[in-house]
């Protein structure tokens, strides 16, 4: 095996670390912002949710039954 030959091969085997590298890198980083995407999405859901429960907690006993009264039977208000 000539000089040239070998020296290419290591040149093969470093370009395919450097990329698999770049690779997982990327794949990392495409993770991360899934997964960000996904905390900030459960972040607004949570403050909909403290402000949906805050304004039902200032409910009298009455409105909420009305309120609850008025949801049964459309969709989406508890059916499975």
């Amino acid at each position: 095996m000539s000089w040239f030959a070998i020296i290419s091969l290591v040149l093969q085997l470093v370009s395919t670390l450097v990329r698999m590298g770049q690779e997982k890198k990327w794949i990392t980083e495409g993770e991360d912002r899934e997964i960000a995407k996904n905390l900030a999405k459960t972040l607004e859901l949570t403050r909909a949710g403290k402000i949906i429960m805050e304004r039902l907690v200032q409910l009298s006993d009455d409105e909420l039954d009305d309120l609850l009264r008025n949801l049964e039977g459309k969709p989406g208000a508890g059916d499975k």
